[in-house]
């Protein structure tokens, strides 16, 4: 499957091992640079406010690293209701990946290092 296809279907082009890697460098270097990184919309709303309950779970579980497997598995939902609800958190808050999604979910304080 292409790139494109793939990132359209929801699907990570990163292993989940790399990105929780790609996310813990950034979070160390948003410590040591305060204010870097991906900007809130304007007055402070991230959009992250529109997402619903179960939208919101499957952030947390993306902000771990997890694959869309292993977060239905965790969930209890299918592999295809999983990239389902990622694609409408990435609507609903403007963004086209998972990383900015995890980084926005840092940003918002919605999940913080170390947890």
């Amino acid at each position: 499957m292409s790139a494109v296809h793939r990132v359209r279907a929801g699907d990570s082009l990163l292993d989940p091992g790399v990105t929780r890697r790609i996310i813990e460098r950034y979070v160390e270097l948003s410590d040591w640079h305060a204010g870097s990184g991906v900007a809130s919309a304007p007055g402070g709303a991230s959009g992250l406010e529109l997402a619903t309950p179960r939208e919101r779970e499957v952030l947390l579980a993306v902000a771990r690293g997890l694959s869309n497997k292993e977060i239905g598995d965790e969930l209890f939902l299918s592999e295809a209701t999983v990239k389902s609800h990622v694609r409408s958190l990435l609507t609903k808050v403007g963004l086209t990946n998972r990383v900015q999604l995890v980084i926005l979910a840092y940003e918002a304080e919605v999940v913080r290092p170390g947890r």
